[in-house]
């Protein structure tokens, strides 16, 4: 996955020094998405990330290839932090 394949870009590091929360909706990998499950749950242990979750049927282009997945999973989380 994207933590293991590239050493120049440290994906893992980058958020650890991000002090807004941050969400991330990803692809299934095995579709085309960039984080293995293993990825996920590693970046989910650092203190920005408030949620992380897969769009089953989704690879690289989450928004496109599940367009009303994507959006429902992006108001659940409007209404959730009343953003």
């Amino acid at each position: 996955g994207l933590l293991r394949e590239n050493t120049d870009f440290q994906l893992s590091t980058l958020i650890a020094e991000v002090k807004c929360p941050v969400v991330i909706i990803a692809g299934e990998y095995k579709l085309g998405g960039l984080l293995e499950e293993d990825d996920l749950r590693h970046l989910q242990t650092l203190p920005a990330i408030k949620l992380g979750t897969v769009i089953n049927g989704a690879g690289h282009s989450v928004y496109r290839d599940q367009p009303i997945s994507c959006w429902q999973m992006i108001n659940e989380i409007l209404d959730k932090y009343s953003i």
